[in-house]
Order: structure tokens, then sequence, then C-alpha cells
């Protein structure tokens, strides 16, 4: 007679992918057998990519799933999550019984002791000289969707954080940078990555992802000693993908006007330039963020680095100052370049890619807004066909992948911006050969194709962007109002800006 033992495998993990995660984990319990058809898809699901918090029971559950033999090959992303106990909660208001509240105050002390003596770190590194198979380190401050045996909105919580909600009642939220005790967004990246130097562990992704309204400083999430960056640059040279979170550039208000265009946040300049090896990079901004910081980054970023017979390479870029201004870095590796939430000129996004031309060969634009403040007939002007069309010239461009999505243009009233193309993804065959001129105006008809706001293009020649960049079209707002004529005011008022920023990052690849 058939049993669970005797069918095939295919069958029973089949059945298993049914159940939840409680009735799987009895399942596995039932026999040595099952346990060990099972245990294998059942490592790779829940074990291959983990998230913890930064208190005790949380990375001990790490460095025990790293001494374990079996699991600690599976285990190639750890993420550390931002959960935080808080303080001055009432047992009163905020807990069902004075257990709870007893339970919750002994772990908003455990983890303030824990951190205050830099044991988050011991145990971080001594977890990561047991992960021979480690790919990507990263932080975040949510928990993402994909528990799917719990049904479609499950998320996969930091490891310990429903057991804290089962016993006070009470979600630790993660840090926001600004409650009191530690800065867990600033913490985190310390820790992380002083701990794999310290395990000598060199896992080439670096994911830095935030999600929501928070506003997070460079100064702040970036704040490594000297002493401390020395240290840590093997590690920081060995990354290849870097994935930064939505950066706040504030106004410096003190600095002199040239120091504010071009030396920018000396923090994420000085991170920047310690990751010289890396193939991808991603920079996202705050809506929130002073746009003329972001054009002045990304002048800074589009700088020739010095060559070596300058005696300045860019490794050493990190402690030099020149006339005030930052020293570039060369990023020679460079191959993939995500953009994303910022409002500038074309022109200083151009400039960055052609610096990286002869190696780029991916571009990603999200949700950027293009905008000319000093050209009085920008108003009317497609500045992203023109954008488009400037790229597909630029020399020595290798570009052969293109992502835009959600673009606009002009700086004080948004217009959106779209693509009239048959479908949004595919390859260069896919567009057409036909010119159908340049369009600045929404077309009408459905013969024309479709305005999308999203597309996604592989291929070979660079001149394809200039064929793509005569199929941008924009569909301008209504004018505004005329004002009503009052004899007795002298000037009109000048209205607000129109500021309809999106908050969410370029998370377009998370699950």
């Amino acid at each position: 007679m058939a049993n669970l033992t005797s069918i095939p495998l295919e069958l029973l993990l089949k059945i298993s992918s049914h159940l939840s995660t409680v009735d799987l984990g009895s399942l596995r319990r039932t026999c040595r057998t099952i346990e060990r058809s099972l245990f294998d898809s059942f490592a790779k699901e829940f074990f291959s990519k983990r998230q913890f918090m930064l208190t005790r029971p949380s990375l001990q559950a790490l460095v025990d799933i790293s001494k374990h033999p079996n699991l600690s090959k599976e285990l190639r992303h750890v993420i550390i999550g931002l959960e935080k106990y808080r303080g001055g909660l009432q047992p009163t208001f905020d807990f069902p019984d004075d257990s709870a509240y007893k339970k919750y105050q002994d772990g908003f002390i455990d983890q303030t002791v824990f951190l205050d003596l830099g044991l988050a770190r011991d145990f971080l590194s001594e977890a990561f000289k047991n992960l021979p198979n480690l790919e990507t380190v990263g932080i975040r401050n949510y928990s993402a969707r994909g528990r799917w045996r719990e049904g479609p909105d499950a998320l996969w919580r930091s490891y310990g954080a429903p057991t804290v909600y089962q016993e006070t009642g009470k979600n630790l939220p993660p840090d926001l940078g600004h409650n009191e005790g530690w800065d867990l967004h600033r913490l985190a990246l310390t820790n992380l990555v002083y701990a794999l130097g310290v395990a000598s562990s060199k896992p080439p992704n670096l994911e830095i992802i935030f999600r929501g309204r928070d506003v997070y400083s460079p100064d702040n999430i970036f704040c490594f000693s000297r002493v401390l960056l020395d240290g840590m640059d093997a590690t920081l040279k060995g990354f290849r993908s870097v994935i930064l979170p939505p950066l706040y550039l504030r106004d410096p208000g003190w600095l002199p006007s040239r120091w504010t265009r071009l030396a920018e946040e000396p923090a994420l300049v000085t991170f920047l330039a310690r990751i010289n090896n890396i193939t991808h990079l991603r920079l996202n901004f705050h809506s929130r963020a002073m746009h003329e910081r972001i054009a002045g980054l990304l002048m800074w970023l589009a700088l020739p680095a010095p060559s070596c017979e300058s005696g300045t390479s860019g490794d050493s870029a990190q402690a030099s100052l020149t006339n005030n201004v930052m020293r570039p870095v060369g990023f020679p590796h460079l191959k993939r370049l995500d953009l994303g939430m910022l409002r500038v000129r074309g022109d200083h996004i151009l400039r960055v890619i052609a610096k990286f031309a002869p190696t780029l060969q991916e571009l990603n634009l999200w949700k950027i807004r293009l905008g000319e403040p000093n050209d009085p007939n920008s108003a009317k002007k497609n500045v992203w066909s023109i954008f488009f069309q400037s790229l597909s010239k630029l020399s020595g461009l290798k570009l052969n992948h293109l992502l835009a999505g959600e673009l606009s243009q002009n700086y004080y009233q948004e217009a959106l911006v779209g693509f009239r193309v048959a479908r949004r993804n595919g390859n260069e065959e896919d567009l057409g050969e036909e010119d159908i001129g340049d369009s600045e105006d929404e077309p009408e008809g459905e013969e024309t194709g479709k305005f999308e706001r999203v597309v996604d293009y592989r291929f070979r020649d660079p001149a394809f962007l200039e064929r793509l960049g005569k199929r941008v079209i924009v569909r301008w707002p209504p004018p505004p109002p005329l004002p009503e004529s009052n004899a007795e005011d002298d000037e009109d008022e000048m209205g607000n800006e129109d500021d309809m920023e999106n908050e969410d990052d370029m998370d377009i690849d998370e699950e």
C-alpha cells in the first residue's frame, strides 16, 4: 500500500507546497525518511535568505545557523532589520497585562546593553566566519512580502519579531532616526561592514533599502571614522553591487557656494570613494532633498578621476581635497547604473553617463523629473526626447539595456512623460523602423501606439536610443486659470510649487 515515504519526491514536494509553515513542520517531524526528502527544499525556502534584528536572541539565531553543518552552506543573503524597542511606554495603557510589560521592558534593556557593549559586532563577525556561500548583505526598515504559505499579504519579518509580538502584544517599529537611544540605521551599516572585515568575508553585494517617507541623511548612514574605514577597506573594495536608499541631501547653509556645488555630502562621497571596484551602483534620492545638492553630487560624480601618474589614485580619494572639492572616483568597472527619484537638468545625467560610457552596459532611470528652471521656453519643450537623442550620440557609449519608467519633466508644473510604443519591453526590433517624427503632445488614436510609462529594451546599437527619443510623448497639464482682475491688488500672488513626488524607492526588482 502506497504511503508518503514511497511516493516520488516530486509528488511529495507538490503536496508539501500546499501546507502552511506550521503544517510543513509537522510533516517533517513524522519520520526521518520524510525529513531527509524535504530537507533540501525546506532549507532553500527558509534559510537561503533571512532577516535578523540587532538584538541578542535574533543574532544568536544567526550564529546558530552559521554553525549548522548544512544550513550554513545554504544561507546566502543576510538582512539586518531596523526593529527597535521603544522606551517610555506605560504599562497601563500600552500593554494587555503586567507580564507583557515586563517582557517588553526586559527586551528594551537587553537591546540597549547589547548595543552599548558592542556585542552586535561580535555576534555578526562570528556568524560571517562560518557562512562560506554568503553573497549579499543588506539593511531594511521594512518586512518584505513573499511568505506565500501564509497568504499573499504575509511578511518575512526579522527573526524574533513575531515572538516579541506574541509575548507582549507590541510590534517592534523600525528605527526612524529621530527616537531616543541608538540610531539603528546608522549603527547597522557600521556594525555590518566592520563584522565582515573582522571575519575576512567579502560578499559581492550590499543592499540598503529603506521605504516610507522618513528622512535619512548620508551623514547618519555612512558614519565611519577614518580608522574604522581603513580596517574596512578590503571589505568595501570587495563589493561589486551597491544599492543605496533614498538619500536626503540637505542645504548646508554655512558652506561656501563652491563647496555646496561640488563637495556635497562628505560622508557619502567618502563611502563612494572606497567602493571603487563596483560594477553596479544604485543612487536614489529623497523627494525633499535639495535639488541643487543632487545636481552638485552628479557634477562631482561626472568629474574625471585622477590618474595614477598624478600620484592620487581613486583608492585614496576619500582623504583628499582640492580647492574644497573631494577628489572624484573612477568606477572603472561600472556596468550598470540606476538613478531614481531626482529632479535635475538632463545634461547633469548625461555628463555622468558620458564618464562611464566605455564600460556602462545597463541604465535604469526611475521617477526622474527633468527641468530647465532658467529656460523660459522650456514650458513646451520635450526635454526627454532631447535627452535620449543626445544620449545616443555620446562618444564611446557601449549601452545595450535601458529601463526607464515613471518619468516627468519641468520644474514648477509636472508633466507626465511616456513612450509611444506597441509594447513596453523587448528588443530593438520590437520598436519598428518607421520614423514617426518629433512629437511633443500625446497623440490621439490607437493606431499611433500606447502611452507606456515604463519601457524596458535591449539593443545592440546605442543609435536605437535616437529612435526611442522620437517616441517620447508628454501629457501636458492644463494651463493654470487666469487670475481674476482686482483693482485693489497691484501684483498677482505667486502660486505654490506643485510637488507630487512619490516616496517609493527604485525597488522594481525586489520581491
